[in-house]
């Protein structure tokens, strides 16, 4: 369960929750299972988080630092991710992410992509032989 003081900031907006991140640089931020459908958290630091089964649907994280981020089982819809940095991120089990989600945020090797998504990228992989 999402830690309520840290959600508070969240909703509080990006300005708000980026200049509680610096001030906390040794907390992991827990908003697991919190709901954050529609949030707007453009250029939002949310690297290292516990994002676990959060509802981000229609959510706008275009240019979000995600780095080491675990979302596992989160749903993420028509999420934005444009130049969205999910380097290091785990997003076993998440829902709703499209190959061209994925394609438009920054990955490395150490990406966990949820299974339907890794077998599209093998495919299209293959295709290019």
């Amino acid at each position: 369960m999402a830690n309520e003081e840290q959600l508070n900031f969240v909703k509080q907006g990006v300005e708000s929750w980026n200049q509680w991140r610096e001030q906390n640089l040794d907390i992991k931020p827990d908003l697991s299972e919190s709901d954050l459908r529609q949030a707007n958290l453009q250029k939002a630091n949310l690297s290292h988080a516990n994002l676990n089964k959060v509802k981000l649907q229609f959510s706008n994280l275009t240019e979000a630092n995600l780095k080491e981020t675990s979302l596992k089982k989160a749903k993420l819809q028509e999420a934005n991710l444009q130049g969205a940095n999910l380097q290091s991120a785990n997003l076993n089990g998440a829902t709703g992410l499209s190959s061209s989600q994925i394609d438009l945020a920054i990955t490395d090797k150490q990406t966990k992509l949820p299974e339907y998504l890794e077998e599209e990228t093998d495919e299209d992989f293959l295709l290019q032989f």
